[in-house]
């Protein structure tokens, strides 16, 4: 039985290049070109989607979004390295999703 109502799709939105792998494999992509429209994108799918990945080029822009649902089973936004590699928001996130699975924080971090 489908637990998650009709929300059983996967959503990516970042730039071209990093949308278009996924769109490959049948995710429902949404390319933006800067925070702005990523946090329109955003708040339009989070009703429609069981996960959304976002670039991090654009995470900060929508972290209070992704704060009113990260207490929530649904839908689950994780964040995927940018153009310029993984940045402290992707590496925070990492480290919280892992607290949260195995309850201890990684000193230092994860690089």
């Amino acid at each position: 039985m489908d637990t998650t109502g009709n929300r059983t799709r996967i959503a990516v939105i970042g730039t071209t290049d990093q949308v278009l792998p996924f769109r490959a494999i049948g995710a429902d992509t949404r390319v933006v070109d800067n925070p702005e429209d990523a946090r329109a994108a955003l708040a339009e799918m989070v009703t429609g989607y069981v996960i959304i990945i976002i670039s991090d080029d654009y995470w900060k822009k929508c972290e209070d979004i992704v704060a009113k649902y990260s207490g929530k089973s649904l839908p689950s936004i994780i964040s995927m390295p940018g153009k310029e590699g993984t940045t402290d928001s992707f590496s925070g996130m990492l480290n919280s999703l892992v607290r949260r699975a195995i309850g201890i924080d990684i000193p230092g971090g994860m690089a």
